[in-house]
Parts: C-alpha cells; structure tokens; sequence
C-alpha cells in the first residue's frame, strides 16, 4: 500500500504534466448505436498501453442486460470490460488481462475481454451478461504492425438488450396451493 501511494505520489505529477501529449480518451454512451474514435498507435492493446493508445467508454446499466461490441476499423482492436468507473487515464496502471486501480483509487474489476497475447483477435465482444452499474469499456490496437505514432480511427456498434423479467413463480404457486385447499375443503364439507 506504502509503494502505490508513492508511485502515484511520483508518477501523478509527471503525468500531469504530460497529459496533454499522452492522455487517452475518456468517453461515454447511453445506449444502443454507433459511437466513433480514434486511438494513436496500432498496438496499445497488445502491449497493455494506456496514454494515448487506448480510449476509455464509460457507461451505466439500471438493470441486467446483455451487451455486445462490435469495431470496424482498418487495424484490429483488442477490448477489455471493467466493473467501475474510470475517471482519467490509468497510464502504466492499466492491465488488459485483469483488475488494476485507476490513478484515483477507482477499483476496476475485469470481467471479459479479447486475448491480448494473440496478435489480429479482438474486434467483438459476444452477449456479456450484467448486473445494474457503472463500467468502463477500454480498446485499443491488437495489430501487428508497428505504427506507433499514426492515429486510427474506428466505428463502434453498441448492441443491448434487456434481461426478462421472469414472472413470479411465488405467485403461480401460491393460485396452485389455494386452489388444493380449495378443493379439499369442499370434499370435507361434502
């Protein structure tokens, strides 16, 4: 714990004071569409980049959906989805293949994403399931390339649906049971 809040104590200030050359793209959506962006550099996801070679989607569910991504871009994207909500460029903090701490302490639970390890797989992520809250949706170059400094736009496709609501089984079985006891009672009376 002593060494993160001394590697932030020194790094946050020099991040600063980079930002505006390194700083990746926080942004968000509400809901089903088409969304644009653009990342510097062909392979941010691929070697667990944050400054600038990645963006950051921030968005919040009200209740369990399912969620599916879709990139189309002229490089191959690499896609990660968090639980929680990242407020600035994690910088060296990011993990593509896991939890990490924002630089502010925000807590980021890795649920899914594509495999960083395997050069041109990525572009989609397939009927995630999740609870209502907040989550970061982080992408970047998955290419074999090596175009640092190039900037790449891409189109991406956010596809939702809602869980049903199961209908009460409480209540099915509740109508059944009175209905039992219904009968029995006239057979007694009977």
């Amino acid at each position: 714990m002593i060494m993160r809040v001394l590697i932030i104590s020194f790094v946050l200030p020099l991040l600063l004071t980079f930002s505006p050359l390194s700083q990746a793209d926080i942004l968000s959506f509400a809901g089903d569409g088409d969304y644009n962006g653009s990342v510097t550099g062909d392979d941010g996801w691929r070697f667990n980049m944050g400054s600038g070679e990645m963006d950051f989607w921030n968005f919040t569910l009200d209740q369990e959906t399912s969620l599916s991504v879709n990139i189309v871009s002229d490089i191959v994207f690499g896609l990660g989805l968090y639980s929680g909500e990242l407020q600035t460029d994690p910088g060296f903090m990011f993990s593509n293949t896991g939890d990490f701490s924002g630089l502010f302490g925000e807590s980021m639970s890795y649920i899914a994403g594509t495999d960083p390890f395997t050069p041109f797989s990525g572009n989609s992520l397939s009927n995630i399931m999740l609870s209502a809250g907040s989550y970061t949706l982080a992408l970047g170059g998955n290419d074999a390339g090596f175009d640092m400094f190039s900037d790449f736009d891409y189109s991406m496709n956010i596809s939702t649906q809602a869980a049903a609501v199961p209908e009460p089984a409480l209540g099915g079985l509740f109508a059944l049971t009175l209905s039992i006891l219904l009968i029995q009672r006239k057979r007694l009376l009977n």
